[in-house]
């Protein structure tokens, strides 16, 4: 959902004026989610409002459909087939190479103190581990890993003291995604948020828990400078249509060009 939003602000906004005879806001980007709708840990009003959110960027949201087929011409959905030469698959499909040398299918099953069964000096944290609190698996989300990792250095320190472990217990402060610019759905703390306040709410977060004031400070002030310029730094080069000669030609800035033209059904795309 997140790389969708960006898709669509890349090709609207950071890329709008950088072609003389292409349009990149034309791009259409479709999110397909196999399950019933998307952001499925959020409460289902959140999913509702991320999809509104998602299509006021343009981007078509398409849930219940599963993929069953990709090549290098577009997508298969059973009988239905979506051409395109861009395809980007945002769901894992198998184990890690190190879950692999554990015997795991997917994810890694721990004990109470995330150790490995077996092995009390292995520990495994973050979304690599199955482990599962009141009968349902904990997310594989970043503070679930900062919670075990916590745990874990704590684990060590008191076995090396001879002393007791302790038990993980995740402590659920809430569940965030970004949709694009001042686009957000949040869910800290049982509260539903959207829009620009979750928008806004994300970034305190992010900023909240970087080490140091200047690393907050730059992240603030370059944060501001893509807010109010959209630049990100995005340059191509382009070249010809195979077979036609056509040397590169470096892509010029919407300053230094003339006003585009419309584009002509015979015009070769850059």
């Amino acid at each position: 959902m997140e790389l969708a939003g960006a898709f669509a602000e890349l090709a609207r906004f950071v890329l709008r004026d950088e072609f003389r005879s292409i349009r990149p806001e034309d791009a259409r980007v479709i999110l397909l989610e196999a399950g019933p709708r998307i952001l499925p840990p959020f409460h289902p009003e959140l999913s509702a409002k991320a999809v509104t959110q998602l299509g006021e960027l343009g981007v078509a949201v398409r849930a219940g459909a599963r993929v069953t087929s990709i090549n290098e011409r577009g997508v298969e959905l059973g009988d239905e087939r979506i051409e395109t030469a861009t395809v980007v698959w945002a769901a894992g499909v198998a184990a890690s190479p190190i879950a692999r040398s554990l015997d795991a299918q997917g994810r890694v099953l721990v004990n109470e103190d995330l150790s490995l069964p077996g092995h009390p000096e292995a520990f495994a944290i973050g979304d690599l581990v199955h482990f599962e609190q009141d009968g349902k698996p904990v997310p594989g989300v970043s503070q679930v890993a900062m919670q075990g990792g916590s745990l874990v250095a704590h684990t060590i320190k008191r076995t090396l003291a001879a002393k007791p472990r302790g038990k993980f217990r995740y402590f659920d402060k809430g569940i965030m995604a970004t949709i694009g610019r001042s686009r957000a759905v949040a869910q800290p703390f049982g509260f539903r948020l959207s829009g620009f306040l979750a928008w806004e709410a994300w970034l305190v977060v992010h900023i909240w828990y970087l080490i140091g004031f200047r690393n907050r400070a730059i992240v603030i002030f370059e944060w501001f400078w893509a807010y109010w310029t959209y630049k990100r730094g995005a340059r191509l080069i382009t070249l010809g249509a195979p077979g036609t000669g056509a040397s590169a030609s470096p892509v010029r800035s919407a300053a230094s060009r003339p006003p585009r033209e419309p584009v002509k059904d015979d015009q070769a795309a850059e």
